[in-house]
């Protein structure tokens, strides 16, 4: 939903909740006003559930694939550890280098980076179960890598999946309201044009119920604000968007505005003193802007 039908948005419920609560003896002056009304009601409901559910499912899919991804992470940096000192016990040179990964290496990577990292350690220690067990190495743990690697692995194409899930929505979006503004333009307009001499304070109230608020706007591609697990704000915490030289700050009351952005999937990166950083997938699609909400713990 962008910040024009926002703006419609509200309209749409100041002219719904002034006629709902008009005399019945007014609306009964208008033919089939009163189906208007229960129509107009429908709308607003439809497109409040729609951006609502697109909001919750974007969300949603980011985090789930975020909490994959580090426990990925971490089950491959704990099991390459150890597989690397069981190649230096075992003067396994050529091992002990294909191994030694650090954990801020693995966390940088890309996703199919991430998978082919851990799918290498699951394949070498696969190869030599029998003799890992006294580096706390058994058979559950492979296959438990290999679970978190399947797992991760059906995520990879959910953040292009997002970015076709909110064209349909930003589609069934601009219906609704193209709908909504017909309904209201190409009838209730015109009925309430019987009244106008004879109710000129309630045709006046609709009229005025009517204006679209400071229209003057530029879509943005991106809103997010930050906050800490206590839902405070939290400004100055900078954010760099993974393979560009982007860079922000959030601001005092923990925003910060992207105005264009290539339409895509991002990796935005937050960091602050006293805080974990944090990775987030965030999806952006031409012409509509993606609102986040990000919290940092300490």
């Amino acid at each position: 939903m962008n910040r024009l039908q926002e703006r419609k948005l509200t309209m749409y419920e100041l002219v719904y909740l002034f006629l709902k609560a008009t005399n019945a003896s007014i609306i009964g002056q208008m033919p089939q006003m009163d189906i208007a009304i229960i129509n107009l009601g429908s709308n607003i409901d439809k497109i409040k559930e729609l951006f609502s559910n697109q909001i919750v499912n974007r969300v949603g899919t980011t985090e789930e694939k975020e909490q994959i991804k580090l426990n990925l992470v971490n089950k491959t940096y704990t099991m390459a550890r150890k597989l690397e000192a069981y190649a230096v016990n075992s003067g396994n040179r050529e091992m002990a280098k294909k191994v030694k990964l650090a954990f801020t290496f693995l966390e940088k990577l890309a996703d199919n980076a991430i998978i082919a990292n851990a799918s290498m350690i699951h394949d070498n220690a696969l190869q030599i179960i029998t003799e890992l067990a006294p580096y706390s190495i058994v058979a559950t743990d492979i296959t438990d890598l290999k679970t978190n690697i399947d797992e991760f692995n059906v995520y990879l194409p959910k953040p292009r999946s997002e970015i076709i899930d909110k064209k349909e929505a930003t589609e069934a979006l601009s219906q609704l309201y193209s709908e909504t503004d017909d309904l209201l333009k190409n009838k209730m307009d015109i009925l309430v044009g019987i009244v106008q001499i004879n109710e000129p304070h309630f045709y006046s109230h609709y009229k005025n119920s009517r204006i679209i608020i400071n229209t003057g706007f530029r879509t943005l591609a991106v809103r997010c604000q930050v906050v800490d697990n206590n839902n405070q704000i939290l400004p100055k915490v900078t954010v760099k968007i993974k393979g560009t030289m982007n860079r922000y700050l959030t601001k005092a009351k923990g925003y910060f505005y992207i105005k264009s952005l290539p339409e895509g999937t991002y990796e935005f990166n937050f960091s602050k003193s006293g805080y974990i950083s944090k990775v987030v997938s965030v999806s952006v699609v031409n012409n509509q802007r993606t609102d986040v909400k990000v919290v940092l713990e300490q």
